[in-house]
Order: C-alpha cells, then structure tokens, then sequence
C-alpha cells in the first residue's frame, strides 16, 4: 500500500513539473514619474506564454511597419521573465493604435525598424491574453 501511494505522489509530482514553467509573464504600465511599474498579478501559464511569444514571433515574420511611429511613451510594457535563470527572455513595449489594434516593440530599440503594427487578429490575441484594451 505505502508503494502505490508513493507511485502515486511520483507521478503526480511529475506530471506537475511538466505542466510548469519557470517563466513569468509581468505586465507593467509608466507613472507619472516615467517609472515602470509592474502588476502584482503575473501569468504563468505556460500555454499563455507561449502563445503571447508567437504573437510577436508572428508580428515580426510579418514585419508590417506602422504608418506613425510612437511619440509617446508604450502604454502597456510586458515582460517575460525566467526565474530559475534569473533573465529577461521577452522585453515588450506596447502602444494603441487609432484603430483598436496595437504597435508593438521588442526589446529596448527605438530604431524606426522595431516598430511592427499588429493586425486585428493578432491585436484580438494580444487583448485576450493580456486582458486589455
């Protein structure tokens, strides 16, 4: 009887580890003294995650520039973080665009270049995992 329950807690421990990441998604927003402040509320579910890194992974195969580059600060900064390793895998900066869909940035690059606009399918995405506007 010990034996199974012991089998038991192993294989449950491990299908947890499997299930698990030890990546964190933040999403922050700027103050009004230009300081990033993050959520106390981070997502880490790995699905969310990986689907969030496609949806930039995708923005940027398509490489779609906007008319207007941003003046202003992002509205919306996310950032994927590895715990284990201590590193930041995804830096994000996020902007509105006129016509509900979002500008994107990766990175800490203000070249003209890192600016990709994101369709409406990839903005609906971007909204639905992030839970914004």
């Amino acid at each position: 009887m010990f034996k199974k329950l012991v089998g038991v807690l192993v294989c449950a421990t491990f299908l947890t580890a499997c299930n698990s990441t030890d990546e964190q998604l933040s999403v922050g927003e700027y103050d009004d003294e230009n300081n990033v402040i993050f959520s106390q509320e981070v997502i880490t579910n790995e699905e969310e995650i990986n689907q969030f890194k496609s949806i930039i992974n995708e923005a940027e195969s398509l490489g779609s520039q906007p008319n207007e580059i941003p003046k202003e600060e992002p509205v919306h900064i996310v950032r994927i973080d590895n715990q284990a390793d201590s590193t930041i895998v995804m830096y994000v900066s996020i902007w509105n665009n006129d016509n509900s869909t979002f500008i994107i940035s990766r990175g800490f690059n203000n070249e003209e270049n890192s600016f990709l606009l994101l369709d409406d399918d990839l903005s609906k995405q971007l909204s639905e995992i992030l839970e914004i506007d």
